[in-house]
């Protein structure tokens, strides 16, 4: 395992949550939860939901804020990922968690190398080294969400691609079901001092393009087991995503 300075930008409150807070509540207690969490909340749908539309990565991939890498694991069960880096701000989190994890899930850990550091700063990556960038509800911690992206941007090759899921948006109306407001979205952990942004569509696209990515969306809904998720996922409400609810990936490609 790799370690690395962090920059000014990092959210100490966010290390000492997911080091000892998160770690002892109900949700997160034991690595069957983070396990049963995944595969019941329907993440693992989300790689072959993206392989439908045509969108496959492949070559040398870099995840970012990966804490449990639940995807990192995932990305290496495929042929044509040849390797993966996992990159977290805690190295508890990649030494005690992600590993088992990982295995439960049937994920290569032989391809998988593992850093400590701030993803606010990936000097430790030289420009064009990786092929794609990958992203589980990571960007919405940090209020340099553009300094983030700049920097996945510079080491991506031409044409590679950086996903985005589980991020959340603002959609254009808000409701009750939805509570994606900001004066609702994270309150559990932003009492710890997390950073819990959520942006419109919009919003996430001009950060996006800001730094020279060409953007897509793509309509995702999680198989959650919650009623909300439920009504979201299997009745015509999934029509009115980014309008009632906002639930997408994003697909963020470096020009050619």
């Amino acid at each position: 395992m790799k370690k690395y300075a962090f920059t000014e930008l990092a959210n100490p409150a966010e290390l000492t949550y997911r080091n000892e807070i998160q770690l002892t509540e109900d949700r997160y207690r034991e690595v069957a939860d983070w396990i049963d969490i995944v595969t019941k909340d329907g993440y693992l749908e989300v790689l072959p939901y993206l392989r439908r539309r045509g969108i496959e990565p492949r070559g040398k991939g870099l995840e970012l804020g990966a804490g449990m890498c639940w995807l990192s694991a995932q990305l290496s069960t495929l042929p044509q990922v040849e390797r993966m880096h996992a990159l977290d701000l805690s190295e508890k989190l990649l030494s005690e968690v992600a590993p088992p994890v990982i295995r439960g899930l049937g994920g290569n850990l032989d391809k998988i190398e593992f850093h400590v550091g701030d993803f606010h700063e990936l000097s430790m990556f030289d420009s064009a080294a990786f092929d794609f960038v990958a992203v589980d509800a990571a960007l919405h911690h940090t209020n340099h969400v553009v300094q983030v992206l700049s920097e996945a941007h510079r080491i991506l090759v031409p044409s590679g691609i950086l996903l985005a899921v589980n991020e959340p948006g603002i959609p254009r109306v808000t409701t009750p079901l939805t509570r994606a407001s900001p004066e609702h979205f994270g309150a559990h952990e932003r009492q710890f001092g997390v950073i819990e942004n959520t942006f419109r569509e919009e919003e996430w696209r001009e950060m996006f393009e800001q730094v020279g990515f060409t953007v897509r969306f793509i309509a995702r809904v999680h198989r959650r087991r919650s009623l909300r998720a439920k009504a979201k996922r299997y009745t015509p409400l999934r029509w009115l995503n980014g309008v009632l609810f906002w639930s997408k990936v994003v697909v963020a490609r470096q020009p050619a």
